[in-house]
C-alpha cells in the first residue's frame, strides 16, 4: 500500500460516520485504513463492531484503555508498513480528491517529512462545511510559544500557494516513514508517550526540523475540522481566553507537555538567543497558573517524576540533530505569514498589469501530424488562462497551411517560406507575443491537464525566475534528459563518438547530464532543453531576441546562460511533466555515419560558435556545481 489511514478513535461515534464516509469516497485507492479505538465508553466500540466492510483494507483494533493520543499512533504505526501514513483524527472530513494531491505532492518532494492539506473549520453541529481556517500548519515565535497558522482566518487568495511552513498540526498530518522512523526514541516512539495528549505534533515537528526534514502547507487538499482545543491569538489576552475555553484535562497535559517540549529539543544556542523571551512568556504563564488556574499546578508532579527521562530523550535528540542554529531561528515569529501574504499581492498586481497571462509559440517544421496532436490536446484540455496560441511554420511545405486554415483557423499562424532554424523561427512568434509569459514549444510536446497553469503559477510567485521547465518524459513514460551542467568543451565530442565510453569521459558525461540527482524535485540548473520553456517577458525583453547565429543546437544553452549572466534563475520543476516524442539523431545509428549528416555540421558550427561567445569557462556551472 502506498498510504495508511491511522484513525484513532476515542468517544468519537458522533464523528465517525462523517469521518468514515469522507475516506470511502477517496479517488486515490491504494490505501488501507487502521482504525484503533482507545478505550471508548461512548458506543463508539459497539458502532465499530456493527461497520459494514465498505472501505477495502480495513482493520479495527479495540484497546481495552486510553493509551493516549500519542500511544494509540505509535501502536497503529507498527501494524503497517506504507511509504506514507495519515494520521486522521476523528473529527475530520477529508475532500475525495485529498489523499490523491497529497500522494502526488510527497512522491515528487522526497525531501518533505511532512504535509499538511489546507484544514477549513467545520462546524458539527450545523453539519456545516465553513470558509474559515482551521490551520495551515503550525507557526513558532522566539517565545517558543507555538499556533495555529492562519487559524480562524477567512480562506482567501493568500492561502491558495503551497508553502513550507515550521510544522503541521496533528489533526490531519500525512508522514513520510523515512522520516518518522529516523527521528524515533526510545521504544519505536515518534510521538513521545510521556506526553499522552497534546502538544506531541509539536514536539514531532520541532524534531523533524532538528533532523533536517522539511514540513509543507499544500492548499489543494482540503480537509475540514471541529476542533475541540484552539490555541491561536498573539495577545496575553488571547492566550488567557484560550485557555479558559479548554477543559482542566487539556490544561493539565498541554502545560507539561510544553515544559517537555522545551527541555526536550531547544539547543543551548537557541535558548541564548531567546532567552528573554521564553522567560517572559513563561514567567507570565505560571503567575497565571498559579492564581487562576490552580488545577492544572498537579502537573507538576508528574513532570518532575518523569524529568530524568526527558534528559535522556533530550541527549538523544542533540547527538542526533542535523541542522545549524539558523535553521531552526528563522522560523520564529509571523515571516512565512508574510511571505505567503507578498505573494498573493504579487500575483494579483502582476495580473493587473497584463490580464494575458502567456503566449504559447509553437515552432513547426514538417511535422504537421504532432502540430495537430499537440493543439488538440491543448484545446481538449483548456487551459484555465488568459492565452494566445501563436504556431509558426519554418518553412515546412508539406501542407501545414492548409491544415491550420481547414482546422485552427481561430489559431494565429505565422507562414515563413523557409527553415529559419530554431532561434530565429521562435523570434517571429516572440515579436508577435502579447502575453506576460511566453511559452516556447516544440509541435512534438503533449501537455497534461494544469500543467501551464502550474507553471504559470510558479512563475508568478517567484518573480526571480526567468525560465521555469517542466519535467520532460519519453512517450513509455521514462524519464528524458532536459537539464544539464554547462557543457565542456568536449562534450559534443563525447556524446558523438565512441570516445564517450571511456571511463573518463563517462564520468565527464554523467556530470553533464546531471546524473548524481534523480530529477523528482525543483532545482535551480545550468540549462534546459529548448523543447518547452515558459520564460517571462519581463526577462526576455532584458535580453532581447534569441540569439539567431544559431540555426540548431546550443541555441537553449545559450537562451539560459544568458539569463543567468543577467541575473535571472533558471528551475526545473518536476511538479509538471510533460511528454516530448524527442529524438536525438547522435543516438540513432552508427556513430561514423553521423559525421557526414547536415545536423552534424550544424551541431559544430553552433558548437564552435557558442565557445566563440562564451569561452571556456563555465561559471554558472560552477557555482551550480557546488549546490551537491
Amino acid at each position: 500500500m502506498k498510504i495508511t489511514i491511522n484513525l484513532v478513535a476515542w468517544n468519537g461515534k458522533k464523528y465517525l460516520p462523517f469521518c468514515l464516509d469522507s475516506i470511502a469516497k477517496q479517488t486515490f485507492r491504494d490505501f488501507s485504513l487502521l482504525i484503533l479505538d482507545n478505550g471508548s465508553t461512548d458506543g463508539t466500540v459497539e458502532y465499530l463492531k456493527s461497520l459494514n466492510p465498505l472501505i477495502p483494507n480495513t482493520k479495527i483494533i479495540f484497546n481495552e484503555k486510553n493509551v493516549g493520543f500519542a500511544g494509540g499512533h505509535n501502536q497503529a504505526f507498527k501494524m503497517s508498513e506504507s511509504d506514507y501514513v495519515l494520521m486522521l483524527n476523528q473529527d475530520i472530513i477529508l475532500e475525495p480528491d485529498f489523499l490523491e494531491k497529497v500522494v502526488d505532492f510527497m512522491d515528487k518532494n522526497e525531501d518533505a517529512g511532512v504535509v499538511t492539506g489546507k484544514l477549513l473549520r467545520w462546524d458539527f453541529n450545523e453539519n456545516k462545511k465553513t470558509e474559515f481556517l482551521d490551520s495551515a500548519g503550525l507557526k513558532i515565535f522566539r517565545s517558543h510559544r507555538v499556533i495555529e497558522l492562519g487559524g480562524e482566518e477567512k480562506d482567501g487568495e493568500k492561502w491558495s500557494y503551497p508553502a513550507e511552513v515550521f510544522g503541521v498540526s496533528g489533526a490531519a498530518p500525512i508522514y513520510r516513514r523515512k522520516a518518522l522512523k529516523e527521528v524515533m526514541l526510545g521504544d519505536e516512539q515518534f510521538f513521545d508517550e510521556d506526553f499522552f495528549s497534546y502538544k506531541e505534533d509539536v514536539d514531532l515537528a520541532y524534531r523533524l526540523r532538528l533532523f533536517g526534514w522539511k514540513a509543507w502547507f499544500l492548499p489543494e487538499a482540503k480537509a475540514y475540522h471541529d476542533r475541540t482545543a484552539r490555541t491561536n491569538g498573539t495577545e496575553d489576552a488571547d492566550v488567557i481566553k484560550n485557555r479558559k475555553n479548554k477543559s482542566d484535562f487539556v490544561n493539565y497535559h498541554s502545560y507539561k507537555n510544553h515544559l517537555f517540549f522545551l527541555i526536550k529539543n531547544l539547543t543551548w544556542p537557541v535558548i541564548l538567543r531567546s532567552f528573554s523571551q521564553i522567560f517572559v512568556y513563561e514567567l507570565k504563564k505560571f503567575g497565571y497558573i498559579l492564581i487562576f488556574e490552580t488545577s492544572t499546578l498537579k502537573c507538576l508532579v508528574e513532570f518532575f517524576k518523569k524529568l530524568p527521562k526527558i534528559y535522556k530523550k533530550r541527549k538523544i535528540i542533540l547527538e542526533k540533530k542535523k541542522v545549524r542554529t539558523k535553521d531552526i531561528t528563522k522560523w520564529f515569529g509571523l515571516e512565512i505569514v508574510k511571505k505567503i501574504e507578498k505573494k498573493s499581492r504579487d500575483v494579483v498586481a502582476i495580473r493587473a498589469t497584463n490580464p494575458l497571462d502567456v503566449s504559447i509559440i509553437i515552432l513547426n517544421y514538417k511535422t504537421k501530424g504532432l502540430l495537430r496532436e499537440c493543439l488538440r490536446v491543448i484545446k481538449a484540455v483548456s487551459p484555465k488562462l488568459n492565452y494566445e496560441i501563436i504556431v509558426v511554420d519554418n518553412g515546412s511545405g508539406d501542407g501545414t497551411g492548409k491544415m491550420m486554415k481547414e482546422e485552427f483557423s481561430e489559431t494565429k499562424f505565422i507562414a515563413s517560406d523557409r527553415n529559419l532554424g530554431y532561434a530565429a523561427g521562435n523570434n517571429l512568434g516572440i515579436k508577435e507575443a502579447k502575453g506576460r509569459y511566453v511559452m516556447i514549444m516544440n509541435a512534438d510536446i503533449i501537455i497534461f491537464p494544469e500543467s501551464i497553469e502550474k507553471l504559470v503559477s510558479y512563475m508568478d510567485t517567484h518573480r526571480d525566475v526567468g525560465i521555469v521547465a517542466p519535467k520532460l518524459l519519453n512517450p513509455d513514460r521514462t524519464l528524458q534528459d532536459s537539464c544539464y551542467r554547462l557543457p565542456s568543451f568536449w562534450i559534443p565530442v563525447f556524446r558523438r563518438t565512441p570516445l564517450g565510453k571511456i571511463d573518463f569521459a563517462k564520468k565527464e558525461l554523467d556530470k553533464y547530464l546531471m546524473k548524481d540527482w534523480d530529477h523528482s524535485s525543483e532545482r535551480e540548473v545550468d540549462w534546459l532543453l529548448g523543447g518547452c520553456l515558459l520564460i517571462c517577458k519581463e526577462a526576455l525583453s532584458g535580453l532581447g531576441l534569441l540569439d539567431e547565429r544559431y540555426f540548431a543546437y546550443f541555441d537553449d544553452v545559450d537562451l539560459c546562460r544568458s539569463m543567468w549572466e543577467n541575473k535571472w534563475k533558471v528551475v526545473y520543476y518536476p511538479e509538471v511533466s510533460m511528454i516530448h516524442f524527442h529524438r536525438r539523431e547522435s543516438a540513432d545509428g552508427k556513430w561514423w555515419n553521423g559525421i557526414f549528416k547536415k545536423t552534424t555540421r550544424i551541431h559544430i558550427k553552433s558548437w564552435i560558435t557558442y565557445f566563440k561567445k562564451w569561452g571556456f569557462e563555465n561559471k554558472v556551472g560552477e557555482v551550480q556545481i557546488t549546490k551537491l
